[in-house]
């Protein structure tokens, strides 16, 4: 139910936590699982639901936890606010809205379950700091800040199926935890580009965003500038 996926929540992100310093604090490691040199890792649901005793045909809390349906429910009861991302590998990632009001009743106004399906079609819809609104993604969103003990928002992605491109390579400004609830999806993780794609006067927390392009077939040409990490 909702408190055991609140409660395992909390312990995955406890146990980060934990790892992290653990890692800090052993002179003779130089890994870290957080910050601009940490290491990508994942966990595979099938270890989330053993860790949680459950048998091998059970995935586990997080599974389902929130789902497209969800997604329609919260539609059509709260005003939500949403934006579509591009998905030229080539370019950077810049977003648009999915919908603009049409008059000035609650209605006209709000983004509808049609607007996003719509939205679907081109590219991967971005609900930012969506634990803010619906009440079910609060507890993950509060389990973070707590067990991590660092400011956290929670941000939603929802690409639809069969979409080779959800998101050009890009930099964020802060440690990215991802929990799948639906679906698969592939990720690439790659270390900074070193050679001439350097960019001294970019925002390396924003590269490949806006204008300025992070093209795909830069990071992966040669090795040495990948991380070879697929998730």
């Amino acid at each position: 139910g909702e408190k055991k996926a609140e409660g395992n929540f909390y312990a995955i992100f406890r146990a980060i936590r934990g790892v992290e310093h653990n890692l800090l604090s052993d002179d003779d490691s130089s890994e870290k699982l957080m910050g601009l040199s940490g290491t990508p890792f994942y966990i595979p649901a099938s270890l989330l639901a053993k860790a949680e005793g459950n048998d091998d045909n059970d995935v586990g809390a997080f599974s389902k936890y929130f789902t497209f349906p969800h997604l329609a429910t919260a539609l059509e009861e709260d005003f939500l606010d949403a934006q579509v991302g591009s998905t030229d590998n080539r370019k950077g990632w810049q977003v648009s809205a999915v919908s603009q009001p049409t008059g000035s009743s609650f209605d006209d106004a709000r983004m509808t379950l049609a607007q996003v399906k719509t939205a679907l079609e081109s590219g991967t819809i971005i609900f930012n700091n969506i634990g803010a609104h619906i009440p079910h993604l609060a507890s993950a969103t509060l389990a973070s800040t707590d067990a991590l003990s660092l400011p956290g928002a929670l941000n939603m992605y929802v690409t639809a199926r069969g979409m080779r491109t959800s998101a050009p390579p890009h930099t964020d400004r802060q440690d990215v935890l991802v929990v799948q609830t639906e679906g698969a999806k592939r990720w690439r993780v790659f270390a900074p580009p070193t050679d001439g794609h350097v960019k001294p006067d970019a925002d390396p927390f924003a590269r490949g965003k806006g204008e300025d392009s992070l093209p795909l077939h830069v990071l992966l040409e040669g090795t040495e500038g990948r991380l070879g990490t697929e998730l």
